[in-house]
């Protein structure tokens, strides 16, 4: 995977150690956060600021969002114009803290409006219960 066009969308606590991490690994990655300063802040270990979500996503491979909760990535997707920016053939990681069913209906909703693949991923904590739950 190393060389892929990567977009971060959430750059706060956690978003940003990984997005610096996969900027050491050799990816290009475009970041953004709705508090512009934690994004800009990345520019120095090499990533490339984007101005909105959309602009974030336009050219990338893969995009990764790390978000406060399963609003904010509807807000991202489908208000942001996140869903329809993205490349046909490039992948959406959703990090945030979301109840499975939120997470289906971004699935269920991001394939109607935009053909690309849609995959979530569950942090992993002792105060997660377990994603099998609703």
């Amino acid at each position: 995977m190393a060389g892929q066009k990567i977009a971060f969308l959430g750059t706060g606590l956690m978003g940003a150690p990984m997005a610096r991490n996969l900027i050491a690994a050799g990816h290009a990655v475009t970041v953004w956060n709705r508090t512009h300063a934690k994004a800009e802040a990345l520019v120095a270990d090499g990533a490339t600021l984007a101005s909105t979500p959309a602009d974030a996503v336009a050219d990338c491979t893969v995009a990764i969002a790390i978000v406060s909760n399963g609003d904010a990535v509807a807000e991202l997707l489908f208000d942001a114009g996140v869903a329809e920016a993205m490349p046909e053939a490039s992948v959406f990681i959703d990090m945030s803290s979301v109840t499975p069913a939120e997470a289906r209906d971004h699935a269920e909703t991001h394939a109607v409006d935009a053909a690309l693949r849609f995959a979530q991923r569950r942090k992993v904590g002792p105060r997660l219960r377990s994603p099998c739950k609703e």
